[in-house]
Order: C-alpha cells, then structure tokens, then sequence
C-alpha cells in the first residue's frame, strides 16, 4: 500500500502533469488563463497592464491615466497585488461591478459623470477598475481580460463574438512574452548577469526601449549563455513589453 505521502505526490504530479498538457494545447488567452500554473501575481498584473494599454486610448478622464500610473508604479513595490489608492471613482466603480459584474458595460452607471459613454467605452474602464482594484490577487486577470476583449470588439451578435475571439487568440503572444514557459525550466547561471547585460535589462525595462534586446542578447552571449530559448526570443522581431520573461530573468524578477 502506498504511503499517503507518496499518493499526494503522486496526486500533485498527475495535476501538474494534465495542467501542462492543457496549456500546451490552448489556442486562446481565455483558455491559458484557466490553467492553474505557479505564475506570480505580479507576472498576471504585468499581463492586465499589457491588456489594459491596449485600451487605454478609451479612457479620456484624468482618473483613468491617474490609476493606470498608479499601478504600474505598484507592480514594481513590495505589494505588487496591492490596489490603488486615493482615486474614489475606482473604488466606486468597483462597488458597481460588483452588483452589474461584466453587463455594466449595457447599462450605464447612474449619477455618471460621463454623457452615456460607449458600450466599448464602458468596457475599457471596467477592465482599467479591475486592473486598478484588483481584487482578489490574480483572479482579477479574468474580468481584466474579458473587458478588454469587449472593449475592442463591443456587441452581442455573431460579428461582434467571432471578433472577440480572433482578439482572444492574438493576445497568447502577450501572455508569452510576459509568462514564457511556466512548465519549462531554464537553468539561468548568475554568471551571465555581466556588467553589460545587468545595464542593458535594466535600461529596457525602465525606458521600453526594445530594440536593445538584440544586443542584450550579444551580451549575454558573450557571458557564456547558450539557451537558445533565451536567445532566440531576444532576437525574434515580434513585440516585447515591459515584464519580458529574459528581462526578468537577467534582471532576477519573479
């Protein structure tokens, strides 16, 4: 008979197991988002905010652009999960998405300051009071993301969804550029973080300057790293963003 220790490894291991095969199989965010994975919470708000600036053009109050700053400024202190301060209206909205949840995006809030706000609009700034909020740890990347995809493509009908999901599809290369492989393990030898590539990754993560990740890369090279996962992804021409896994890596961020 196995021991109860070793049936909870067991019991651990097949869930890890069946966890990795459903990320590996996902072809949408929403699905990637589902599985349970060891990503920090900061790691998940990183990817809100990446979401959230995709629609931040639709958020024109003072408070809006006052609530993202905040938070990006909160995801780099001792409390990245902790939540805005200081700005009534996310804590207000909050209290109405409560209630109304994900449909207040169709039925305005009542004493708004706003002149009945577009649906998409509405949609943008409920993902920004998620992002701003963010209640409950983590769990706040799904209502995020849903009013983001929402914000981008507003509607109920047959159009409106298979927009949603095409959206649904492109954002895994957000959520790939931020989170990497969490079923992966690289081996990252602290002999690497040379003089130069220490400067370099923190130069692209104060400034966004991405076209440094090429020469990130030579450095890092140079400093003897042949992880060609590493490599490769600092020379790819796609996107990167602030919360690059291999910036986070150089630079030792969980």
């Amino acid at each position: 008979m196995a021991k109860r220790s070793d049936r909870r490894r067991q019991s651990r291991s097949a869930k890890l197991w069946h966890a990795e095969q459903a990320w590996r199989a996902a072809t949408s965010c929403s699905e990637l988002l589902a599985v349970e994975t060891d990503i920090s919470d900061r790691k998940w708000r990183l990817f809100a905010i990446a979401c959230v600036r995709k629609v931040l053009a639709l958020c024109p109050e003072p408070w809006h652009r006052e609530a993202f700053e905040q938070t990006e400024i909160i995801v780099d202190g001792p409390s990245p999960g902790a939540p805005c301060k200081g700005i009534p209206e996310v804590w207000e909205g909050y209290s109405w998405l409560e209630h109304w949840s994900i449909w207040d995006t169709w039925y305005p809030r009542p004493n708004s300051p706003r002149p009945s706000p577009s649906p998409e609009e509405r949609a943008a700034e409920n993902a920004l009071i998620y992002l701003a909020h963010w209640p409950e740890g983590k769990n706040a990347r799904h209502p995020t993301f849903q009013n983001v995809l929402l914000a981008l493509a507003p509607g109920d009908g047959a159009d409106a969804a298979q927009k949603r999901e095409e959206h649904d599809g492109r954002f895994t290369d957000v959520l790939d550029e931020i989170a990497g492989d969490p079923f992966g393990w690289i081996d990252f030898d602290p002999n690497w973080r040379t003089f130069n590539a220490m400067c370099l990754a923190r130069t692209i993560y104060a400034t966004r300057d991405y076209s440094l990740m090429p020469i990130l890369a030579d450095a890092l090279q140079d400093a003897g790293c042949d992880v060609d996962d590493i490599l490769n992804h600092c020379r790819a021409p796609g996107a990167h963003m602030r919360g690059c896994w291999v910036v986070d890596l150089v630079l030792g961020k969980a």
